[in-house]
């Protein structure tokens, strides 16, 4: 199964072909959370590191015009490309200490033996996983800006209090000095808004990342993928 939404060759046509294309910017936008986390896992680098190893991965994609070696060779996922890109990064790090043209020329001619050797990366899941958490996280902030919004917050707080925090029904009721039905009513409801958002969110990846003529067949496996990884 298919663990992370494959781009559609149209949206970095367009990149390659113009960096001032508005896609750049939406690229940019749903890969760089992801890529801080996975070079914060893979590393087990600082927030301010894993951020700095991510501005040195864009600008090796748009240095090293790698999203145009891409399209020109497929065999291997944009995301395992990515990955290839942050470890390389990583691993150059402690041995270049300075200058980033250094550093460019070091990842380069790896990079493309990386690609065409390397078809099922291990790394995937790992990359997946840092995706994923992203989703999660940006999802549940809107979700809480929107109950905040509304005045609305003891919604939210049941709801963070039984996912994130682990508490009981009872538990939770005494805190906020409201009734147990009101707590299970709660959970329900911010439960099943929640899901909606997260559904909404996998469909809009996949159509901008996915391919329109199985586009309803990609949402499920992509949908399935992200339940497999939350019972994980």
């Amino acid at each position: 199964m298919n663990r992370f939404p494959q781009t559609r060759q149209t949206l970095i046509q367009r990149i390659v072909e113009s960096r001032e294309a508005p896609e750049w910017k939406t690229f940019l936008d749903d890969y760089w959370g992801p890529i801080v986390r996975f070079a914060a896992r893979s590393g087990k680098l600082t927030p301010q590191d894993a951020e700095d190893i991510t501005a040195e991965v864009f600008k090796a994609i748009l240095s090293a015009n790698l999203l145009s070696r891409w399209l020109k060779d497929r065999r291997s996922k944009l995301s395992t490309m990515l990955c290839a890109v942050v470890r390389n990064m990583i691993s150059n790090r402690a041995r270049v200490q300075s200058g980033r043209e250094k550093i460019m020329s070091a990842i380069t001619p790896d990079l493309a033996a990386d690609l065409v050797s390397r078809q099922i990366d291990p790394a995937e899941d790992s990359f997946y996983g840092a995706w994923a958490d992203e989703l999660l996280l940006t999802t549940l902030q809107q979700l809480k800006t929107d109950y905040l919004k509304q005045g609305r917050v003891d919604n939210f707080r049941v709801f963070y209090g039984k996912v994130l925090e682990g508490l009981s029904n009872v538990e939770i009721a005494k805190c906020l000095n409201i009734k147990v039905t009101d707590v299970e009513n709660h959970y329900k409801r911010v439960r099943r808004q929640f899901s909606d958002r997260l559904r909404v969110v996998v469909e809009g990846n996949v159509r901008k990342y996915g391919c329109h003529e199985n586009f309803d067949d990609e949402v499920e496996l992509e949908w399935q993928a992200l339940g497999d990884y939350l019972k994980a």
